[in-house]
């Protein structure tokens, strides 16, 4: 549904709207390089800010590398 969006020209306008694409992107295109995702993101809507998309992307990676750290600690208590 996202990408349908994003084709037919939405662009997030809000720190929450970029919170959640960059989620949504990290979390279900995990075998990409770190590089694709904005080249995902900006293929699917060439009007997004490639410098925005970057930073929320680097965002969203970090949080999914403490959420997977996290998950990883908690089972091995």
């Amino acid at each position: 549904m996202l990408n349908l969006l994003l084709k037919s020209g939405w662009v997030p306008g809000t720190e929450s709207e970029w919170a959640g694409v960059a989620a949504i992107q990290v979390r279900s295109g995990k075998s990409l390089p770190k590089e694709g995702y904005v080249e995902k993101l900006c293929a699917l809507s060439p009007a997004l800010d490639r410098l925005t998309a970057a930073g929320w992307i680097h965002a969203a990676l970090l949080e999914n590398e403490i959420f997977v750290y996290e998950k990883n600690a908690r089972i091995k208590r």
